[in-house]
C-alpha cells in the first residue's frame, strides 16, 4: 500500500469477506479451528466496515462518527501518515485518551502496515522518556493533554516542543473533520 491515495479502498489490498467452512489449521504447532475464508490482516476488517454505511460506529456524549465516516477519516489520516513518510514496519506510538480520534489513528496506523505502539496517558514523564527511548517509534501520535508531557526531543509535526525527533498531534478539528457529527 505506497502512495497518499485516501480512496477508503485502496487502503486495504485484500478485503477478504468472512466464509462459512472451518478447517483445522496449525498456530505454532498448535491446532485451531478456523474459517477458510477469512481477512488475513486487521487492517482488512476496516474495508469490511464501510458496508455498514452510516450506522453509528462510536459514540461518545453527543457526538458520533459512522461505519463510512470512520473509514474516510482513516483513509485522510493514512494519507497523512504516508506523506510524513511512515514506511511499513514504523513503530508508531499512540499518546492519548479514549475517543474517536484514538480509533481513528489506531486503524491508520494499521492500514498504513505501520504497528501501533499503545502508550498509557497516566504514565509519568520519565516513563513516557523511557517508552519513546526504549521503542524508537518513527512518529508519535499525542493528543493535546497528552503532547505536553512527550519530552523535549521530541518533535510534534508543525508544533514543535523540540526539533529533534518525530511526532505528530492528533488534532480534533483536524482528525475528524467532515466525519463525526458533534452536537452544538
Amino acid at each position: 500500500m505506497n502512495g497518499t491515495n485516501t480512496n477508503p479502498s485502496a487502503m486495504v489490498p485484500e478485503a477478504v469477506r468472512w466464509g462459512d467452512q472451518i478447517a483445522i489449521e496449525q498456530v505454532k504447532g498448535i491446532p485451531y479451528r478456523m474459517y477458510t475464508e477469512r481477512p488475513r490482516r486487521l487492517a482488512s476488517l476496516l474495508a469490511l466496515a464501510s458496508r455498514w454505511g452510516n450506522r453509528p460506529h462510536i459514540v461518545q456524549g453527543e457526538g458520533s462518527i459512522s461505519f463510512q465516516g470512520l473509514v474516510q477519516a482513516v483513509a485522510r489520516k493514512r494519507a497523512e501518515l504516508l506523506q510524513l513518510g511512515v514506511q511499513p514496519g514504523d513503530r508508531i506510538f499512540i499518546l492519548g485518551w479514549n475517543g474517536p480520534e484514538w480509533v481513528v489513528n489506531f486503524w491508520a496506523c494499521l492500514a498504513a502496515d505501520a504497528i501501533p505502539v499503545l502508550a498509557n496517558t497516566w504514565w509519568s514523564e520519565v516513563e513516557l522518556a523511557n517508552g519513546l527511548d526504549a521503542l524508537q517509534p518513527a512518529l508519535t501520535l499525542a493528543d493535546d493533554p497528552a503532547a505536553a508531557k512527550v519530552p523535549k526531543g521530541w518533535r510534534c509535526g508543525p508544533w514543535a516542543i523540540d526539533a529533534s525527533g518525530p511526532a505528530v498531534r492528533m488534532h480534533r478539528k483536524l482528525m475528524l473533520a467532515g466525519s463525526v457529527t458533534v452536537a452544538a
